[in-house]
């Protein structure tokens, strides 16, 4: 569609607007502009408007469209107020019998109404210049005589307006590049007494048991990175730096409560899940991965249970683990799988790499066997409970272009988006690792030089790649996974599961799925 009329098929249709689009200081004016619209709008009006940045027109129209209609979301706190010496919390709690979400509602209420009375005076006053504007450019489209002072003037504090924004934008910009410098096998759990994985020293069980302490939530709310979507009640980090001394105890005092009765409520209690696109085809609803927005009082919650796990995941871990354990790199995964193929294409020898994926990973954890897990590595049932407790009567909604859907209850699954869920996943996983490990018919790779040490797996949460130089040992790490699967939930993805053959077994051909060799004689 050109500035004065729209395109349908290579032809215009009829005028959008009369009248040139640019004009110059010798009062020569064309029709220089031109908007282009997809088919699948369709026109309704449009008008020229006068801008002070430009010599340009602006073109103002109305169209309709078939297509999505984004909702309004969830409200979610602006934190450049937060900056602002005018925006200032008065404590709205005298203790924490006033509810918490209570509270909560009442801070969400004040931000909102100091959010748009500061939006509503500003859009007042560009509408209001733009109007006076727009006024005297009307004098000359009826004949008069414009009062080009008077536009300049306009324009000037227009684009005045516009830096003040530009440079707000710009300043935020700036600190955002310095702020980022229930039924199980036994099989199992005698697998991870066979090998030798080191349960919970007591004194360290006793320590990860004491009261949570306000200087604890404090540590981890300065460990929680800035600029972070909000949970539902939509207080963002930022809001809680800002006011922690008046917060601190009130949340300290919340979380135990929480801690006492077993069980979280209100906003607390759910979360709101995005979906964010990974690779492939992106109407396949299995591309997408689920990412969960949990409130503030949660997370903090839910990184002082973590900071306290993370000092024992060393001594229950195998080393074989490599995510979310202090001192151990990706890297390692790397250099094993390289020096392994290197070995094998310069000596010779038979050597598959097994990639296992799972159908979704993380929605299918069992939350009794991960408990019960935990409880055989040693730790105690009082730091249990409190992990019960971040799973016992949650939920979520789902997010879809800004519209909220109905809330349903979780009864399996690990939230990503939550600190706690990395950590608990590779402990859940880590009773199949072992049962591979501990397997004779799987009897993975010889490493050079250390005489009869076999390394059968390598592991990066999830991801699972093995190092076999049999074909039994293939079918029998599938019946452990198929066993593990049925009693923790897991599930084998076939379809992008893959072996890939080295050294004396090149032959055989570069890659095939895991699906295919179910029907070949191994």
């Amino acid at each position: 569609m050109a500035s004065h009329g729209r395109v349908d098929g290579g032809r215009v249709v009829r005028p959008l607007v009369d009248g040139p689009t640019w004009h110059n200081s010798r009062g020569t004016s064309r029709r220089l502009d031109y908007v282009f619209l997809a088919k699948s709008l369709s026109l309704v009006s449009g008008r020229l408007l006068p801008v002070s940045f430009s010599d340009h027109d602006g073109l103002l129209f109305e169209v309709r469209s078939c297509v999505a209609v984004f909702g309004p979301g969830f409200w979610r706190l602006n934190i450049r107020v937060l900056e602002e010496d005018l925006f200032k919390l008065r404590p709205l709690c005298t203790g924490v019998m006033e509810w918490w979400e209570v509270a909560k509602e009442r801070m969400k209420g004040f931000c909102i109404g100091y959010s748009k009375r500061k939006a509503r005076g500003a859009r007042s006053k560009l509408l209001r210049l733009q109007r006076l504007l727009e006024l005297e450019h009307a004098r000359g489209n009826h004949g008069g005589t414009v009062n080009q002072r008077a536009c300049d003037s306009l324009k000037t504090q227009l684009r005045k307006v516009a830096e003040g924004r530009a440079r707000a934008y710009l300043l935020r910009s700036r600190r955002e590049f310095l702020e980022r410098n229930e039924t199980c096998s036994a099989a199992f759990f005698g697998s991870i007494r066979t090998d030798r994985t080191k349960q919970v020293v007591t004194g360290v069980r006793d320590r990860q048991g004491r009261i949570v302490t306000e200087a604890e939530l404090e540590g981890a709310l300065d460990g929680m990175n800035r600029r972070k979507v909000p949970g539902i009640d939509g207080l963002p980090v930022e809001f809680f730096h800002t006011f922690w001394y008046i917060l601190g105890p009130v949340v300290l005092e919340v979380l135990s409560a929480i801690l006492r009765s077993g069980t979280m409520r209100g906003s607390s209690a759910s979360g709101v899940i995005s979906l964010l696109f990974k690779k492939g085809d992106n109407t396949d609803l299995g591309n997408w991965r689920p990412l969960t927005m949990l409130c503030v009082d949660y997370k903090l919650l839910a990184r002082v249970l973590a900071n306290r796990m993370g000092t024992v995941l060393p001594h229950l871990v195998h080393v074989d683990q490599t995510s979310g354990v202090a001192g151990r790199s990706v890297r390692w995964n790397l250099h094993l799988i390289r020096d392994a193929i290197a070995w094998a294409e310069d000596q010779n020898l038979p050597l598959m790499v097994v990639g296992l994926d799972q159908a979704k990973t993380f929605d299918r954890v069992n939350w009794g066997f991960m408990f019960r897990v935990l409880e055989r590595l040693g730790f105690s049932q009082v730091f249990v409970g409190w992990l019960r407790t971040l799973y016992t009567g949650v939920g979520s909604v789902v997010s879809v272009n800004g519209h909220l859907g109905e809330a349903f209850s979780l009864y399996s699954g690990v939230r990503q988006g939550c600190p706690l869920s990395p950590l608990l996943y590779i402990l859940y996983i880590e009773p199949l690792a072992a049962a591979i490990r501990a397997d004779a018919g799987v009897k993975g790779f010889l490493v050079p030089g250390s005489g009869v040490l076999r390394v059968k797996l390598s592991q990066y949460a999830d991801d699972t790649p093995l190092l076999l130089d049999r074909d039994a040992c293939l079918v029998r790490a599938l019946e452990i996974f198929q066993n593990f699967g049925l009693a923790a939930g897991a599930k084998l993805n076939c379809a992008k599961s893959s072996v890939k053959y080295f050294g004396r077994w090149r032959e055989r051909g570069r890659m095939y799925p895991v699906g295919c060799l179910f029907a070949q004689d191994l």
